[in-house]
């Protein structure tokens, strides 16, 4: 499924080049149809509607040129908009493909060390005189975490309460 997500981007721009590439080439084509100096016979009492009729046909088509390579170039610069936004695209998707495999990168280095000492941790704990001693030291280490809140509690139960005096009501004197 990646494959043509990676082919799909390469087609559609190597498309749009070959759109602008088009688009150029119609419109280098109207220009030089514009750039066409058709001469018009000199108009005369007696051939001047077929001149007249010659001219409107040279005009009508100069105007379609004209036209055609407007909306050519304005094709050119919505296809150029596209390539453009297409690059920003990729090098977007290239970027987040970089920071993803470094991200796995770290990951597996990860994993490994945490492989290492889960190995290192087995290995320890199936030697058979050591095993004894791991849970002898689990024994010792709740009881010190028991025996220190003990000392806590009884620290504060011992801690002798603040004297309280009776408030006999309003009194600006000294007891």
């Amino acid at each position: 499924m990646s494959s043509t997500r990676s082919t799909r981007p390469a087609n559609s721009k190597s498309t749009l080049k070959g759109k602008i590439k088009e688009y150029e080439k119609q419109a280098r084509e109207a220009e030089r149809f514009l750039s066409r100096n058709e001469e018009l016979p000199e108009a005369t009492l007696f051939n001047f509607k077929s001149v007249l009729a010659q001219a409107r046909r040279i005009i009508e088509e100069q105007k379609k040129a004209l036209a055609e390579k407007a909306i050519l170039e304005g094709r050119k610069q919505i296809a150029d908009g596209l390539l453009v936004e297409r690059n920003r695209e990729l090098k977007e998707q290239t970027r987040r493909i970089a920071r993803l495999l470094h991200e796995l990168e770290e990951l597996k280095k990860q994993k490994a060390e945490t492989d290492e000492e889960t190995s290192t941790f087995k290995q320890f704990l199936s030697q058979p005189d050591e095993k004894p001693r791991f849970e002898k030291f689990l024994v010792d280490q709740q009881e010190e975490k028991r025996r220190a809140e003990m000392e806590r509690q009884n620290r504060l139960s011992s801690r002798r309460p603040a004297p309280t005096y009776e408030d006999n009501g309003a009194s600006f004197s000294p007891r």
